[in-house]
């Protein structure tokens, strides 16, 4: 399957693949593929960092991590202390 034809993960819900590249539809691909596929091999020809499409927010930790591109704005608590 290209990426052009990948729709979402339920395409390959409990099935095993293998991807090669690391475009970034091909990163992205696997991090959606990883949350029902029952097992993926990601190739690529060098290693790379992967951050998670959201991060949680905990507003009443001082040590939570915030950067406002990880959030809808809608979702985003602006009474934080």
């Amino acid at each position: 399957m290209y990426s052009n034809d990948y729709r979402s993960s339920e395409q390959v819900r409990n099935k095993r693949g293998i991807l090669v590249g690391i475009s970034m539809s091909t990163t992205k691909i696997a991090a959606d593929m990883a949350t029902s596929a029952k097992h993926i091999i990601h190739m690529a020809p060098y290693t790379f960092w992967s951050v998670p499409h959201l991060l949680p927010l905990i507003t009443n930790d001082s040590s939570s991590p915030f950067l406002s591109h990880f959030y809808f704005l809608s979702s985003i608590n602006t009474n934080i202390k």
